[in-house]
């Protein structure tokens, strides 16, 4: 009867150790790779942004998507054309990865415009609010009294907090 509990509390302990090696191998409690959906917006002085869109598909990158600009004084005041840069900073942002270029009499009723997608690929090791805070847009215009403008517009996640609140475990 001896002999037969050691083996039997030996052999429990080695099915034990062996099903907890199984779990850690296959079922890793960290995931590194997810694929998410981000929302953003954004205000200067004279422009505003709204609807930008940002996609990371895991293992395949990320898309910029679209976004809503409009310009928040006087439109009758712009001339020319209006270039826009989006920077992500995440390889030391000296580059846009995006540039959208629009004649002002392309401007719709609301004096905005939509820009189109691109891509930009951000570190697997970045969170949400990195991303986030490293991503901002700088918008050229001329008005007609022939000065140059510039304007850098930092974004911000664009969300309705009583719906994230039903998200358990995730940052934002």
């Amino acid at each position: 009867m001896k002999l037969n509990l050691k083996w039997m509390i030996g052999a429990i302990i080695l099915t034990n150790i062996l099903t907890f090696t199984i779990v850690k191998v296959y079922f890793p409690t960290t995931i590194n790779h997810n694929s998410y959906f981000l929302k953003m917006k954004g205000q200067g002085e004279h422009w505003k942004i709204s609807d930008y869109q940002f996609v990371w598909i895991t293992h395949h990158g990320a898309v910029s998507g679209s976004a809503n600009i409009t310009y928040v004084a006087d439109p009758n005041q712009l001339t020319g054309g209006i270039l826009v840069e989006i920077y992500d900073d995440f390889k030391g942002g000296t580059i846009p990865h995006a540039t959208y270029s629009v004649p002002v009499d392309r401007l719709d009723d609301n004096a905005s415009f939509v820009t189109g997608g691109g891509g930009a690929y951000p570190p697997n090791d970045l969170g949400v609010q990195d991303i986030v805070k490293k991503t901002y847009f700088i918008i050229h215009w001329e008005t007609k009294d022939g000065v140059k403008h510039q304007e850098k517009i930092n974004v911000e996640l664009d969300f309705d907090r009583r719906i994230l609140d039903h998200f358990v475990g995730v940052e934002f």
